[in-house]
C-alpha cells in the first residue's frame, strides 16, 4: 500500500491534478529505471519525534545510494534498531526511500517484503554486493 495525499482543502482543483499528474509522470519515469528526486514531492509524515527525524533524514538519501541503518542511527544519535523500527512507520516508500537503508551484512528488512527491496535497489543499480 502506498499512502499518498495531495495538497489539503482549500488547495484549486487545478493544482491538486497538476501534482498528482507530476508524480505520476516521476514515479513512471523511476520504474523505468530513471534515477528521479523526489524531494519537491510534499509528503506529510505522520510521526513525531525520533521517527520523524529519521524519516525526514532517509528522504536526503540520493537516487542510487545505500546507507546502512548505523550511519542513519548516527546522524540520529539513536540506537540502529530504532532507525529500522522508524523506518516500518514509513508510508510513502520511493517518496521517502527507506528501501535504501541495508544492514552492514546485508539487505536488513522492509516493511513490505525483502523481495520489494532487492528489485527497488536492483532498478536503481545500488543492491549491495553479497558478503
Amino acid at each position: 500500500m502506498l499512502e499518498v495525499t495531495l495538497p489539503g482543502e482549500g488547495t484549486p482543483a487545478a493544482e491538486r491534478s497538476r501534482t498528482l499528474r507530476t508524480l505520476k509522470r516521476a514515479l513512471e519515469r523511476y520504474f523505468r529505471g530513471h534515477p528521479v528526486n523526489f524531494g519537491d514531492v510534499p509528503v506529510r509524515i505522520n510521526v513525531s519525534g525520533k521517527p520523524r527525524e529519521v524519516l525526514e533524514l532517509v528522504r536526503e538519501i540520493p537516487y542510487g545510494t545505500v546507507v546502512t541503518y548505523g550511519d542513519i542511527a548516527q546522524k540520529a544519535n539513536i540506537h540502529p534498531r530504532v532507525v529500522g523500527v522508524s523506518l516500518a512507520l514509513n508510508r510513502t516508500p520511493i517518496i521517502v526511500p527507506c528501501h535504501r537503508v541495508v544492514a552492514t551484512d546485508g539487505l536488513g528488512g522492509f516493511r513490505w517484503g525483502l523481495e520489494w527491496k532487492r528489485r527497488l535497489l536492483e532498478l536503481e543499480g545500488a543492491l549491495p554486493s553479497k558478503r
